[in-house]
Parts: structure tokens; C-alpha cells; sequence
């Protein structure tokens, strides 16, 4: 409970609590649950060029440093592959070689629907309350099935690598959208996203 502030929901006031402070005090709900991060690795051929891959993984590899640092759970796909998870235990140094050996696919040979991969990912890592979906230059429309799906459970955060000096910002409805060209910018756009 807390004191009312101008722009406090009035169905939130805690009537008990007023009457005997005397003066408005609101319910405040926090949500008390552990941040539990995924990051879902798009491996598809189509989707990337080369570098971007590259910078799509040295993503994922920030985030799981990070996430050991602040000793936070994490779970890593790289497409239906489990990097880091459930079925994968590790410590930070087995992570960072497991992605040193995740490989883009070829054009034409998707390794698996991203649909699909996405839900058997939240279906096998329960308790993620975000997933960061990394993937090249997309278009705002193919991302559409896929965020709608993860938003139904938890917070999206789309991150599209392109092509050097080619960033197009466009927004993602139903998630964050973070483009970038390179891991400096990632860094600097996932800052900002947390602060």
C-alpha cells in the first residue's frame, strides 16, 4: 500500500486502510517475479547475410554473459537447437562455445519454422517472462505471427541486425523493436531499453 498519487486507478484504493491512515492509500502491485530472459537465435538462411549473422550471435553471446554476470536465468535457442536451457545445462564458457558452433542455414533449407520453434521453446522453458527474438533485416509484417504469438505469455523484444549503415527503425506491433547494425548499437539501444 501506498499513499494515492493524481492518476491513481480509484478501483485500487484500499478503503480499510484510508479510513485509518485518513487520507487515500492505493493497493500498488509489483510483479515479484525473477526476470527469466530467452533469446531466440533465427538461424534461417534467407533471413541473414554473413555479418549479420555474426552480429546476431555475439548478441546472444552478450546476453548470456550478462545474464550470468547477474546471476539472472536465461534460456538460448539457436533456432529448434537448444543452446542453453532445460535440456542443456551450462556455465558461462560452455555457452559461449556451444554459439561459437551455431551455423546459419542455407537458402531454401530452413532449419524449422520460427512459429514453431518459438512455441515449443516457451513450451520446454517455463517461468520466461521475456523472450528476445534476434533475426536479420525483416520486414515489420513477417514478424507479425510470430511476436502475436509470444506476446499472449510474455514481453517481446525483437531485435533485427542489418546491413552496415543500412538501419531502417520501423516499429513492431506488440514488442520492442530494436535495429541495429552492429553490437555497439545493440549495447547502446538495449541500455536505453532497460533504463
Amino acid at each position: 500500500l501506498r499513499e494515492y498519487e493524481p492518476g491513481d486507478d480509484f478501483r485500487h484504493i484500499h478503503w480499510m486502510s484510508t479510513a485509518r491512515a485518513n487520507r487515500p492509500m492505493v493497493r500498488h502491485y509489483v510483479d515479484n517475479r525473477r526476470p527469466h530472459l530467452a533469446v531466440l537465435l533465427d538461424v534461417r538462411g534467407e533471413e541473414f547475410g554473413p555479418d549479420e549473422f555474426e552480429v546476431g550471435v555475439e548478441i546472444a553471446a552478450t546476453l548470456a554473459v550478462s545474464s550470468f554476470l547477474h546471476r539472472e536465468p536465461i534460456a538460448i535457442w539457436a533456432g529448434p537447437e537448444v543452446v542453453l536451457g532445460r535440456g542443456s545445462p551450462g556455465d558461462r564458457d560452455q555457452v559461449l562455445d556451444r554459439l561459437s558452433l551455431v551455423r546459419r542455414g542455407r537458402d531454401g533449407r530452413d532449419e524449422a519454422d520460427l512459429d514453431a520453434v518459438a512455441s515449443e521453446m516457451l513450451r520446454n522453458e517455463p517461468g520466461v517472462s521475456a523472450v528476445a527474438l534476434v533475426t536479420g533485416p525483416m520486414p515489420s509484417a513477417a514478424l507479425l505471427g510470430v511476436v502475436g504469438q509470444l506476446r499472449r505469455k510474455v514481453r517481446v523484444i525483437v531485435v533485427r541486425v542489418w546491413p552496415s549503415r543500412a538501419v531502417r527503425h520501423e516499429p513492431v506491433p506488440g514488442a520492442h523493436a530494436l535495429d541495429v547494425d552492429s553490437l555497439d548499437g545493440f549495447v547502446g539501444a538495449w541500455l536505453g531499453l532497460t533504463r
